[in-house]
């Protein structure tokens, strides 16, 4: 038998079926450094799993958020596409819907009635539920809360809250995530639906969810969407999230997780995800609508 040469001898960390795990390693540690110097990646200073955490988006991510706002044109052609009083009537009715389930969603009492009073100007904002449909007026209105500094993040929070004492919401318990929220709120350039997706994730971070508190970070996503996309899907956005809002939590406690190394990429990935199946479902109920709204249009003229 001949002895096999040194060149055939394999090294003992390579397998002959599959990846080794130091291999994987070492493909990985490339491909993430390539990511870190990407020309869209934004790195920030909230450490993750006590490493700086970093957004650089794959294909798959840039292929799904270009997705995001081709979905998100169709909703706003299909909307279009429906008579004007039926248009003004779901920009009427949207926020009201949205303020009535994010209000009951809290444990607040209210009705659909009162809050469309309070909403159009009919009836003063009133204590507890005011902030969030004095919120929702102002979009409609055209105003924007004035973000300037961290703090008014969470000034705004208070305001949104009804003037609730800060004792009564959750306390502040990261910083930096704090002024990571502020930081990606400023950035113009990162694209509209993973600035939502990353909002949200250094909100939470940042201590200020739950207890009614995230009405203000709904507020904040629903004024993105409406001043960059659809808004018919901007008062149907806070709605959708809070429903989800579980699978959310969790998905922001995952990026914790050793293999994760401060790629937030995952995380607005999964969020986008969400975020396509909650517009295809508002493309469907349209479409329905379309399509009945073209039937009755046929029954008239015979």
């Amino acid at each position: 038998m001949v002895a096999p040469s040194e060149k055939a001898i394999r090294p003992s960390h390579v397998v002959v079926s599959g990846q080794s795990r130091l291999y994987r390693k070492r493909r990985d540690r490339k491909s993430l450094s390539k990511r870190l110097i990407a020309p869209g990646a934004y790195i920030f200073d909230c450490p993750i799993g006590g490493v700086a955490s970093f957004y650089s988006p794959d294909r798959a991510t840039v292929l799904l958020l270009d997705d995001l706002k081709s979905r998100s044109a169709e909703l706003d052609s299909l909307v279009e596409g429906l008579p004007l009083s039926k248009q003004a009537n779901l920009l009427h009715r949207e926020p009201i819907e949205e303020a009535y389930a994010i209000l009951r969603r809290n444990g607040l009492k209210t009705s659909r009635r009162e809050v469309a009073l309070r909403l159009y100007g009919q009836k003063g904002y009133g204590e507890g539920c005011g902030g969030l449909i004095a919120g929702y007026s102002y979009i409609l209105s055209g105003l924007r809360l004035s973000i300037n500094k961290p703090e008014d993040i969470l000034s705004g929070r208070l305001l949104v809250n009804g003037g609730l004492s800060s004792s009564s919401l959750p306390p502040l318990t990261d910083r930096s995530a704090l002024e990571e929220t502020f930081a990606v709120l400023k950035k113009d350039k990162l694209d509209p639906f993973a600035k939502i997706a990353l909002l949200h994730f250094f909100y939470f971070r940042a201590g200020l969810y739950g207890h009614g508190a995230e009405r203000f970070l709904y507020l904040l996503l629903t004024v993105l969407i409406f001043d960059s996309y659809s808004k018919p899907f901007a008062f149907t956005l806070a709605r959708r999230l809070s429903k989800a809002e579980k699978a959310i939590v969790r998905d922001c406690a995952r990026m914790d997780q050793p293999d994760n190394r401060g790629d937030l990429d995952r995380f607005v990935y999964r969020y986008a995800k969400r975020l396509s199946g909650f517009l295809d479902e508002e493309i469907l109920s349209l479409r329905r609508e379309g399509v009945l709204y073209q039937k009755k249009r046929k029954t008239i003229r015979k």
